[in-house]
């Protein structure tokens, strides 16, 4: 088991990376000079924000961002997708724009589609949270928009933190290193490995599903018909993970963190791929399940960027502490990625939501998922 000073380490970027929610301020909007990735020519054609902005840090996260479509007359689709007449976006900081301080993958999506979005992600938010957003989304709709829900495409992006966040609850974090112990002792073969239901990931993802059981029934309710959703992205290649896992597990090498990784992500989305679609099935839904981290893993390989080592990958868990820093003294450029494909130890950086979105548009072509 880990030494005192490895679990001191484990404590610093459990602590970093998960710092309690500081004190967020009351709703803003956009004010005139803007809120990255939203721009002046955004506004001006009718763009609205919402957000929530840290007294301590500035951190802001997007409460509720609309991105009008500027061209409806070209509104239609590329072949083969649809129809849809806008797209609507729930969950965590892997689609908010606001947060990230770029265009996420939905927005490349709805651009590419040329269709107006309506986004209530929200940076750290758990699956327990995506009910709330939607109610949120139908609440400004129905007072702003004239948004029909039978023809939006619903995108459902959440769980990430349920796992991360589980590593604060104590019974949780046990159930992780009892998995990790057990495959690290274990004799069975890497293949067999990739199809074990461990403890952790097993409660975890059933967590996640009896939150999507609940927002999918809402979201029949309200008269949706086409819903989106992405799997966990714990995949091998995330520096955050692998660090953890190196951390946890001392003297683990390369292949051991890689096989580690694959065997608890590949755990928690065969579990969700399996029963998202009976559960949009249940409520009379059209359902995609987008592969979100075989796909991110796959463009991570491609890039060079998805075996990072310990140390690289603390400079990435530590990038959003430097990067706070150089926003409270007003010196950050914003146009300097930190890493080629990683946008920090946990997120992929801009370039990545763009190829991410193009995906997504090969997987729309295809019939709903049964």
């Amino acid at each position: 088991m880990p030494s005192l000073h490895r679990w001191t380490g484990i404590v610093c970027v459990i602590a970093l990376v998960l710092r309690p929610q500081l004190p967020f301020t009351s709703v803003l909007t956009a004010p005139p000079s803007t809120v990255a990735p939203i721009t002046q020519e955004d506004l001006e054609n009718g763009a609205y924000l919402e957000f929530r902005e840290s007294w301590i840090t500035r951190k802001r996260h997007n409460q509720l961002m609309w991105l009008p479509n500027s061209t409806e007359a070209q509104q239609g689709q590329i072949s083969g997708i649809g129809p849809f007449s806008s797209i609507l976006v729930v969950g965590d900081s892997y689609a908010d724009d606001v947060d990230m301080g770029f265009h996420c993958w939905p927005t490349h999506l709805s651009r590419s589609l040329r269709l107006p979005l309506l986004n209530v992600a929200r940076g750290g938010s758990e699956s327990s949270h995506v009910h709330a957003q939607l109610e949120r989304a139908h609440s400004y709709s129905r007072q702003q928009l004239n948004f029909k829900p039978q023809e939006a495409l619903l995108i459902l992006h959440t769980g990430g933190n349920d796992a991360l966040h589980s590593l604060l609850k104590p019974w949780l974090f046990a159930l992780l290193l009892s998995d990790l112990y057990s495959l690290r002792n274990s004799d069975v073969s890497q293949d067999k490995q990739e199809t074990l239901e461990l403890a952790f990931a097993t409660r975890v993802s059933q967590s996640i599903l009896t939150e999507l059981d609940l927002m999918l029934g809402t979201a029949a309710s309200l008269g949706h018909r086409n819903v989106l959703i992405s799997t966990v992205p714990i995949v091998p290649s995330l520096p955050l993970a692998r660090l953890l896992v190196h951390l946890l597990v001392p003297g683990s090498n390369a292949t051991f963190v890689t096989q580690t990784l694959r065997s608890i992500g590949g755990s928690i989305n065969k579990q969700l791929q399996t029963k998202c679609i009976k559960l949009a099935e249940k409520h009379g839904l059209h359902g995609w399940i987008f592969e979100e981290g075989k796909s991110l893993d796959r463009l991570a390989q491609q890039s060079d960027a998805s075996s990072l080592g310990p140390l690289a990958a603390m400079k990435l868990a530590l990038s959003r502490v430097y990067r706070t820093i150089l926003d409270l003294t007003g010196s950050r450029d914003a146009s300097r990625p930190f890493h080629h494909f990683w946008h920090d130890g946990h997120h992929p950086a801009a370039a990545a939501h763009q190829q991410l979105g193009a995906e997504v548009i090969d997987l729309l072509k295809t019939a709903p998922q049964k």
